[in-house]
Formats: C-alpha cells, structure tokens, sequence
C-alpha cells in the first residue's frame, strides 16, 4: 500500500516523467462537506482562499479541483503547469471604507507554470511559478491524497499564499545512507491576509531547504528571508475621525523542520515553524505539530495535535485603532491556539480515498474587551467534516 500510495502521488505532486515531445496530463480533485457543531462557530480550513466552515452544512471550503500537464521538450528541459480551482475561494475588497468578501468559487488560477532544465545529472533549473517549499507538504499542499487529513493542520499551515514568481535550484545529494535533495530558492508573491484584509507583497524571497531520507525515516530544514516585504493596511484612525491607508515595512524570516516516519504499517511526524519579524512591528509566532496514524488493512485511523502562538514581541507603535477608540497595542494581546483532530482514512480504491474527522480547537487569546470575539481569527470550534480524495 505505501508504495502504490506514494506512485500515485509522485505523479501529481511532481514533474512527470516522459519522452521527448510527450506530454502528459493527470489531475485530482477533492469533494468534502463538513459544519461546526455550535451556533456562531466559524473555523477557516483555507488561509490562503479562506474557505469557512460555519454551523450551516457546507460542501465549499474542502472542494478543490487540478488539471497538471507536463512536457518533455528534450532530454534536459521540460515544461510544467498545474490549473487550480477552490469552490470556497473568496477575495476580500475595500469599498467605500467597508470590508466587503466576494466569492471566487472556482476560479481557475495556475499554481505552477515553470520550466525545468537538467543543468547536470544531479542538478535541476526552475523558473517560472512554483510553489514555495517552506512546509513538508508544500509541494502536494492541494493533492489531498498524499496525507491522512483533509487538510494539513490549519494552526500550522496558515501561510495566505503558497507560489511565488522567481526560480530555484535542486541538488541531489547524498550523505552516508541519506539521500535527498538541498535546494535554494528566490523569488517574489503577494497576497492578501485575511486576519487584517491587508494587500502584502514579497519583493525578494530568498530560501534553502534540505531534505534527507533513510529507510522509512524523512527529516526536512527550511529558511527563508525576506527584507523587502510591505503592507499596505486601511483602517479608522480617530486622531484624524476617518479612515487612512497606509503602507508598513515588515522584513521577516521563516523557519520550519520536520520529521516523518512511516514503514508503510506506522506513521509518525511532526513538524515545527517560526515566524520572526525583524522590526518588531508584529509579535513573532511559533506553530508545531505532532501526529500518528496507524493503517489497518484499508482504513488509517489517525489523530493530531496542533499549536500556534504569539510572543510578545511588537514594538510600542504597533498599534491597531477602531471607530472612536485609541491604538490597541498587538504586543498586549498574543494569539494561543491549540487544537486536536481524530480522524480515519479508508482507502476504498486504487487512487482514491474517503476520510472523516473530528476537530476540536481551543482558542486562548487574550482579547480587548472592545473587541471580544473580533480580535482573534480563529476562535472555539468544534468542526465534523467528511471528503472523498481522487487522483485521475
């Protein structure tokens, strides 16, 4: 089963090998359906589409659909596109001095769109769009059959955008028994956050990541930096009664390791990142997870805990301001949130599989009394949720 499981995604996950002037196209699609379990719940499964789950049933947030097609020109460069579209996909435009949400459902958007030239036998040249690799699951972060979940752990995985414009370079090596690949990466993206609605470009990603395997043992390091990352926020300001726009500097750098076991019967894994603003204008933040899983012929029953935090890091004028309020100092008000997901797998055909979870979050932010309940992006929830996974 591991080694049909990790075939399949092979193909879909990466540039497909083929014959000169051959191309060919695969795709997957997931189809989920899931609602909180109290009145008032919303739990975002999506930070880069924010697709929302409420306590009215839903099919919007988990339902995605690919198309990937690859070519081989030649013997040492091919040509690769993914097309990618969310049903509960939906952008956020300022109106009028109002947030308002629109929805993008299915919006058809490439993910990749990158060349591949075969610089040596171990050497590798991309450039064009591709998907910036800073978690384990970066690059199958849509195909939905490559991990035990419906979706990666929302505390963890909560990135508003996940390609960037630029290329990188990977080199296979090897160290004793390990092998694997070191890659270096540079580039530039934007987004939107959709804690704040604000518009954030990254001028100059630059990144490394190595990643080594041993028998059924994975350990994966990624860095990356960022000094030229701006902000452009609209908000109310009452030292003028009105709403201003303005622009923020934020350089950053991320960090994230992992490791996974899995001998086909056991898997076990864990992943950590940390998010470090530079000029303290934001609190620095930390999320990690740990998970297990246990396949039984067919069916995987798994379960994960997760965490995200805050420190306390923002600088005195780093302040948020409300309709006739003064600033909110964000280094007051630090987010903490856990949560536990338990879940089964059932791989019911060759390429396809249905799973169900049950996720419980505890939000613990300390919120301003003004904003109780609006502060944190995350809040309680208890969320049931069911998808059906295929790779065609």
């Amino acid at each position: 089963m591991k080694l049909l499981h990790w075939t399949v995604v092979a193909i879909c996950a990466g540039p497909l090998a083929a014959h000169a002037f051959e191309t060919r196209l695969n795709g997957f699609i997931s189809v989920g359906g899931g609602m909180t379990l109290s009145e008032g719940q919303e739990y975002v499964t999506d930070p880069v589409n924010f697709g929302q789950y409420t306590n009215e049933l839903s099919i919007k947030p988990d339902t995605m659909v690919a198309i990937q097609t690859s070519s081989q020109v030649n013997d040492r460069l091919s040509a690769t596109a993914q097309l990618v579209g969310f049903a509960g996909a939906k952008q956020f435009v300022k109106f009028a001095n109002a947030d308002i949400t629109v929805d993008r459902g299915f919006d058809v958007n490439f993910e990749w769109a990158y060349v591949n030239y075969e610089l040596l036998d171990s050497v590798d040249l991309k450039v064009g769009r591709i998907r910036m690799p800073v978690f384990y699951y970066s690059s199958s972060l849509d195909l939905g059959y490559s991990y035990n979940w419906i979706r990666p752990p929302a505390e963890v995985y909560n990135l508003f955008t996940t390609s960037l414009e630029g290329m990188s370079v990977d080199y296979d090596i090897s160290i004793g028994d390990w092998y694997g690949t070191a890659t270096g990466y540079y580039g530039e993206t934007s987004g939107v956050d959709p804690e704040t609605q604000s518009i954030v470009e990254f001028e100059s990603i630059l990144g490394g990541i190595i990643a080594l395997e041993r028998g059924s043992l994975t350990l994966r390091g990624s860095y990356s930096v960022d000094d030229n990352v701006s902000i452009v926020r609209t908000f109310y300001n009452p030292l003028v009664a009105g709403y201003v726009t303005q622009e923020f500097e934020l350089p950053l750098t991320f960090a994230s390791g992992s490791a996974i076991y899995d001998n086909g019967t056991v898997m076990l894994g864990s992943e950590v990142t940390s998010t470090k603003f530079k000029n303290n204008l934001n609190n620095d933040e930390s999320a990690w997870y740990v998970t297990g899983g246990v396949r039984l012929g067919s069916f995987t029953p798994h379960v994960t805990y997760s965490s995200f935090k805050q420190k306390s890091t923002a600088a005195d004028t780093s302040l948020v301001f409300i309709p006739g309020q003064a600033g909110i100092k964000v280094s007051d008000y630090p987010q903490d949130i856990s949560a536990i997901t338990a879940g089964v797998r059932w791989d019911f055909d060759i390429a396809a599989a249905i799973k169900v979870e049950y996720t419980n979050r505890t939000d613990n932010t300390a919120e301003p009394a003004i904003l109780e309940g609006l502060w944190s992006p995350f809040g309680d929830a208890q969320v049931l949720s069911v998808s059906v996974d295929v790779v065609f």
